[in-house]
């Protein structure tokens, strides 16, 4: 009788484990998320994403990958920023946005670097035909390197060949971004359409 009653209470706590387990994942795993996927300066990115017709989750996606959300980032290669703009790049498209004075260090501004950063995306995706793994190649190895490849054959523009680009950092970039921006979908989409 003893040995009936252990087993029982065993199964007993057993299921309990199994209930709280199941509840904690089910209440706890968005919040999770949540805090792997952050939307940091959601104000800005909401705000600019609408203003270049852009989907938020990709400007979140990219400085995520970009700088972690660290508005003060710099690269080995002199990128800044939470969208890790070159300074070039970023007095290119501050001359084209339009601001009245740039300095590079407005690079750190998160509100000008999403600005600009998204103005540039906004002019890779007219320049490659809204083909976003291109885009993504391009607004991290250089558009001028990703037409040599193209036109060299070396690499077709698309996902499944993403492997034949010369860049491992640029290969990995691409994925990790498309993997981030689905994410940042599949989490936020719903809430998105309310905000």
């Amino acid at each position: 009788m003893n040995l009936q009653n252990s087993r029982k209470r065993y199964l007993i706590a057993l299921v309990i484990i199994i209930i709280t387990a199941l509840l904690t994942y089910w209440f706890a795993m968005p919040r999770i998320w949540e805090y792997l996927y952050p939307k940091h300066f959601q104000e800005e990115v909401y705000s600019i994403a609408e203003d270049h017709e852009l989907d938020p989750y990709l400007l979140f996606a990219i400085i995520k990958v970009e700088s972690k959300f660290d508005e003060k980032a710099i690269s080995n290669q002199g990128a800044m920023g939470l969208m890790q703009l070159m300074p070039t790049t970023g007095a290119w498209a501050a001359q084209n946005v339009t601001y009245n004075s740039f300095e590079h260090d407005d690079l750190f501004d998160p509100k000008t670097n999403i600005e600009l950063g998204s103005w540039y995306l906004d002019y890779l995706l007219s320049e490659f035909d809204q083909d976003l793994v291109v885009t993504l190649a391009a607004y991290n190895a250089g558009q001028g390197n990703v037409r040599q490849w193209m036109e060299m054959n070396i690499w077709d523009g698309s996902y499944e060949e993403l492997d034949n680009v010369p860049y491992n950092e640029t290969k990995h970039y691409v994925k990790n971004v498309l993997r981030d921006y689905e994410r940042y979908r599949e989490i936020y989409e719903e809430s998105y359409a309310g905000e």
